[in-house]
């Protein structure tokens, strides 16, 4: 019996999370981890890292938003730029917490309302009959 009880007390101790650690306090292999799957993951993996870091430590995203998402995807909406992007919630309409990355500059921006040659953009058009 008093053998089982180190076992036992280490095996509780390593399910239990430390009082200090959050989903904002999270490691660079972690949030690897998590990204693996973004688009232009081995060419940009430095600056989708880091912005996703920021993101994280920022409380804007969570590490599972990137997991949920697969990570960064390339953005629609700037065909012909390095641009990624993330939803970071489940509810897709929820427009004002997508975020993209510049990934030539790590410029981490939100939502714009035009294209970088000026056109608006809409998020949908609808059809009426």
């Amino acid at each position: 019996m008093t053998k089982a009880f180190p076992l036992l007390f280490l095996y509780l101790t390593a399910c239990i999370p430390a009082a200090h650690s959050s989903e904002t306090d999270v490691s660079d292999s972690s949030i690897e981890s998590a990204l693996m799957f973004s688009d232009g993951w081995f060419r940009y993996r430095d600056v989708l890292t880091a912005a996703a870091k920021q993101l994280i430590i920022s409380e804007k995203c969570s590490l599972s938003d990137f997991r949920y998402a697969s990570g960064w995807k390339r953005s629609d909406i700037y065909k012909d730029k390095p641009v990624f992007s993330i939803y970071c919630t489940a509810d897709w309409a929820a427009l004002d917490r997508i975020f993209y990355v510049h990934a030539n500059t790590g410029k981490v921006f939100k939502n714009p309302s035009r294209t970088p040659d000026g056109r608006e953009i809409f998020v949908f058009q609808a059809d009426y009959y």
